[in-house]
């Protein structure tokens, strides 16, 4: 019957119980990653499922080499697999623990200051050791990991929020979990184990001369460093950048200034703040079409909640812009 067939399965073949425990625990990762998607897990654990599912390729290994005919039909085989399997272990290992103790030994990543932005956002400016060496695009991200009492354990990504040049780098981040809320208890001084950069949203994709910019709440990240970097290439650069209410503008008075130079044609969007006289609801197909008539000729970036880019990226499709135009960074995993 089936189950003395699954008995003998255990008894008689070589590594099957380590084998159905590695598919096990891939499985349960895969399930757990689902849940994810609906957002039903915090960061810091999706985070884990990674090394878990080395985990369970590491229990189901053996079984391979054992009693698989194509890793076992020649020695040649035999060699192919174990190239494969050692070349994933080393990059494993460089890109998850080497690499960054190698970039802290050069640049001794630290915190100079925790600087309030707005009601709910902090800018953490990090200095070291020949920054201006550390190489990133504006509209990049880093990992990082601070060496800090109730931190150390958790890595988390963040766009770099200040254009490239200078001795420091910025992240600013929203209270948007428990690890984010904990942001403003670090001390200058606190070392940091930062990673990257990675990403594409970055000006090398632009191919036209005009730039429309469009931000939702902390979104602005990586919008804030294009921006400045735009205008430093001598393009003509339009923000829309969307929040509930004033008191949520994050980097403001940066926005502002770049706006008074008549340099940046700026255009905040609030959605539940009475008191405001600007634009009010929504970043919408209406107030592009109205506010930037010539959307034809321009890149659009998009950065912010995924429910706000897809609508506004369905509008700009349907206004007739081209998808090699539309170029967007989503806050997800």
């Amino acid at each position: 019957g089936l189950w003395a067939q699954v008995l003998d399965f255990f008894d008689n073949w070589d590594d099957v119980a380590e084998a159905m425990l590695g598919v096990t625990i891939i499985i349960i990762a895969g399930i757990l990653w689902t849940f994810w998607g609906r957002r039903r897990l915090p960061y810091g654990w999706w985070y884990a499922l990674h090394p878990l599912v080395y985990v369970g390729l590491y229990f189901s290994i053996e079984h391979q080499f054992e009693t698989g005919p194509t890793a076992t039909a020649t020695s040649i085989f035999v060699g192919y697999w174990w190239f494969l399997y050692g070349f994933l272990a080393l990059n494993i290992a460089y890109y998850r623990l080497v690499r960054p103790v190698l970039l802290f030994w050069r640049y001794r990543f630290e915190i100079l200051e925790i600087k309030p932005e707005c009601e709910d956002v902090v800018s953490v400016l990090i200095g070291g050791k020949n920054i201006k060496a550390f190489k990133f695009a504006a509209g990049q991200f880093v990992s990082v990991r601070f060496l800090a009492k109730g931190f150390w354990w958790e890595e988390h990504p963040f766009s770099l929020s200040k254009a490239p040049g200078g001795d420091t780098l910025r992240l600013s981040i929203k209270a948007l979990g428990d690890f984010t809320r904990k942001v403003p208890q670090l001390i200058s001084g606190t070392k940091i184990l930062l990673d990257g950069p990675f990403g594409t949203l970055t000006a090398a994709r632009s191919k036209k001369d005009k730039v429309a910019l469009y931000a939702g709440g902390i979104g602005i990240t990586p919008l804030r460093a294009l921006a400045e970097e735009f205008l430093q290439l001598g393009k003509k650069v339009t923000l829309f950048y969307g929040n509930r209410t004033q008191q949520g503008i994050a980097l403001k008075a940066e926005l502002d200034f770049l706006a008074a130079e008549n340099r940046l044609q700026l255009y905040y969007v609030l959605s539940a703040d009475p008191k405001w006289q600007g634009e009010r609801g929504n970043i919408d197909r209406e107030k592009v079409s109205r506010l930037l008539p010539d959307f034809s000729d321009c890149d659009h970036y998009l950065c912010g909640p995924p429910p706000m880019m897809s609508k506004l990226e369905q509008s700009l499709k349907e206004m007739g812009v081209t998808t090699k135009y539309i170029h967007n960074e989503r806050f997800a995993f």
